[in-house]
């Protein structure tokens, strides 16, 4: 049993897999190990969201800090003209345990935190818990590409009795801006019958460090439009 004490507030999501993590609100740790494959000292990243036929521009921004006792963190920063974001991870693992937006669709402000307060988690087997929705993408990035195929998304609090897995489908070069990238594939959606029903979402992250993020297409509710993100422009030094 997964154990956890949380600080959560709910704030709206856009896509199937924000509204599940959103669902399943924090997760703490993980079997699969994930560690940091080399992110440089600061990247700036700019994409494009579509959604619906509406283009959003989203700048990044991903840097080291220093926090309490001279730990190493990473803060995580995404500004666009509907959402704000902020997420501290673990500098070595990746893990995300401090996260803040600012919400501003519908002509509302929402500003929501979710903190994790205390690590009791005991994964098992090839299960890869996300700590926060927030920093599920920057998490990603180190994945252990070349030394696992898949992966069960575990959460903290499975009241929906069905589970989500992940999987590699291999190499795929894309072409986005005029150049070309070497990209893992991800899969990510939710096994059994259920997993028939909803469509899945997929990610591709530069197959050479430090893993960036290239594309995403996060897949709605049945019979909508997917969430399409795609890259810009990317620097890292």
């Amino acid at each position: 049993m997964v154990g956890a004490q949380l600080s959560h507030k709910k704030t709206p999501g856009l896509s199937l897999i924000t509204l599940i993590f959103l669902f399943y609100p924090l997760s703490v740790s993980a079997q699969v190990l994930v560690r940091n494959p080399g992110l440089p000292q600061i990247e700036r990243s700019v994409y494009i969201r579509t959604d619906g036929g509406a283009a959003t521009t989203i700048s990044t921004v991903l840097e080291y800090k220093k926090g309490e006792n001279n730990t190493n963190l990473l803060e995580y920063r995404s500004y666009s003209s509907d959402q704000d974001i902020f997420v501290t991870f673990n500098a070595t693992t990746l893990e995300a345990f401090y996260s803040e937006s600012w919400d501003r669709r519908g002509g509302n402000l929402v500003h929501s935190k979710n903190e994790l307060l205390k690590n009791n988690a005991h994964p098992e087997g090839d299960e890869l818990l996300i700590t926060d929705m927030y920093g599920f993408t920057v998490t990603l990035r180190g994945f252990p590409w070349e030394q696992q195929n898949s992966a069960k998304l575990v959460f903290l609090r499975n009241r929906g009795g069905f589970s989500m897995e992940l999987k590699v489908k291999g190499k795929e070069k894309l072409s986005v801006q005029g150049k070309s990238y070497e990209c893992w594939k991800i899969q990510i959606g939710m096994n059994g019958f259920i997993g028939t029903i909803f469509p899945k979402s997929y990610y591709w992250y530069t197959v050479t460090p430090p893993h960036f993020l290239v594309k995403s297409e996060e897949a709605g509710m049945p019979g909508k439009s997917k969430v399409i993100l795609e890259l810009q422009s990317y620097s890292g030094k």
